[in-house]
């Protein structure tokens, strides 16, 4: 009667250890679902499938009232990165900072030249953009899209960016022979722009 019982013990040994790992499975299966249905319901699951959630009520719905503001009024916007990153100073903050810079007189009045130049045909062509982007906005709010329409006006968009990004750049290249080498590595030290300084464009304003 020994082996029997002995055989008895092993087979329930056997079976408790099998419902512990089928709990185990269990346990494990409920614990990774509960764990995907928090990452696709939670907060950042909405954030993620919401990313314009507000932007619908903008006036128009490609740009923010800042974008809007900065095409109105010729602001740099980050088209001039290639320049200012390169030591190609802008003429705006170049005569903000004329006194620690030590701009002359001369260089002054060159400056301002440019930046008032720079200043009336980004504004225009600035207005123009938005212009078209208001006519691209509206074509989709009246539901009359086709895509001639709208290949035609996203051209022109693209072609009036390249231009105001042209005359933000050019601004940077027509300053840079009016300063000494020393004025450009100020200018870059003061801006952030060294090796250890990793400091980022204010182009914005240039």
């Amino acid at each position: 009667m020994i082996i029997p019982i002995f055989n008895i013990l092993e087979q329930t040994r056997a079976f408790e250890i099998g419902v512990v790992m089928k709990k185990f499975k269990i346990f494990t299966i409920v614990v990774v679902g509960f764990s995907v249905f928090l990452q696709f319901s939670g907060p950042q699951a909405a954030s993620n499938h919401q990313p314009y959630a507000g932007q619908q009520d903008r006036s128009n719905k490609a740009l923010s009232a800042k974008d809007i503001d900065d095409y109105k009024n010729g602001k740099g916007m980050g088209f001039a990165k290639s320049a200012e990153l390169n030591h190609y100073p802008g003429p705006l903050l170049l005569r903000q900072m004329a006194a620690v810079i030590q701009l002359t007189s001369g260089q002054l009045a060159g400056i301002r030249a440019i930046e008032q130049a720079m200043k009336a045909a980004a504004t225009a062509l600035g207005r123009k953009v938005l212009e078209h982007e208001h006519a691209l906005d509206a074509l989709f709010a009246e539901g009359s899209a086709t895509p001639l329409t709208v290949r035609r006006l996203s051209w022109e968009i693209g072609r009036l960016r390249g231009e105001l990004r042209a005359v933000h750049l050019e601004a940077h290249v027509l300053v840079r022979p009016l300063l000494t080498q020393h004025q450009v590595v100020t200018n870059d030290r003061l801006r952030g722009y060294g090796k250890a300084g990793g400091g980022h464009s204010r182009h914005g304003q240039h």
